[in-house]
């Protein structure tokens, strides 16, 4: 189908096979009736040029793969009746600017919108209460996100590399910030957790490579500190402890290459 331009599917058609579009290098604009109730693994994988598309009510999920690569796509408009956004749905779709997840969602998959090098602002509803890994891996002008309170974790590499990212708010609901969440966020300034947090443990190298903190308030709740989870932070000049700690471990060189902490006070809870 390397020639193929556009398409419309007729409204006889009720699904749309595995890598059936896959490649259609050509493809541009794709018509897709209400009569289409689920659309295959990798349908439109690596359809650069697909720049127009309008994703029909009836489908409910977004499989694995679905629109990986395509590069030409810019605005994507998920219908309230998708509860689950695939495994790499959306990789690599390096010109979507704006993505707007409905109140249906409540799964968002692994790597799902990783590279999405355009994508400058996302808001996860509170239907959501899990996101995979890297899930906004790469996303290179995000600049806004919001967490709801939904999640217990922010799960391994999330905004790894979101290099544009300046604020993040920390939702009380979280437990866990997991290996590489915020790992090399440049631009990253201030982290702020609601009260009263629920974070226990922040994971190896969560805040590694964010040269631009200058202060970090741990949360009384948290127990651990992982391996390198501040390393790099060359800015850093205050570590506090919210009062009463609960911190029993800090992991080797959580703190190296922080050259400009001049208070840090280790709680005595500390072993």
């Amino acid at each position: 189908c390397k020639s193929l331009i556009e398409i419309e599917i007729p409204s006889s058609v009720t699904s749309i096979g595995k890598k059936a579009f896959e490649n259609c290098s050509s493809l541009k604009k794709i018509i897709i009736p209400s009569s289409i109730t689920s659309i295959g693994d990798e349908a439109f994988k690596d359809c650069s040029l697909l720049s127009e598309l309008q994703i029909p009510s009836s489908i409910t999920i977004l499989n694995e793969l679905v629109f990986y690569s395509c590069r030409s796509l810019t605005k994507i408009i998920i219908p309230s009746s998708v509860t689950m956004i695939g495994h790499n749905a959306f990789q690599y779709c390096s010109l979507i600017n704006e993505v707007v997840i409905p109140p249906s969602v409540t799964t968002i998959g692994i790597f799902a919108f990783e590279c999405c090098s355009s994508l400058t602002r996302i808001i996860i509803p509170d239907s959501v209460n899990y996101i995979y890994r890297g899930a906004f891996c790469d996303c290179q002008s995000l600049t806004e996100v919001s967490i709801p309170n939904t999640l217990d974790s922010l799960t391994y590499y999330m905004f790894y590399k979101c290099t544009s990212l300046k604020e993040i708010v920390i939702p009380s609901s979280i437990k866990t910030i997991m290996e590489e969440c915020f790992f090399e966020c440049s631009s990253l300034t201030k982290v702020t957790f609601e009260s009263p947090s629920s974070l226990t443990s922040i994971e190896k190298d969560a805040f590694k490579g964010c040269p631009l903190i200058d202060e970090f308030l741990v949360p009384s709740s948290v127990k651990s500190i992982g391996e390198g989870s501040f390393k790099e932070c060359s800015s850093l000049t205050k570590v506090a402890f919210e009062s009463p700690s609960s911190l029993t471990s800090i992991e080797k060189e959580a703190f190296k290459g922080c050259p400009l902490i001049d208070e840090f006070l280790v709680p005595s809870s500390v072993k």
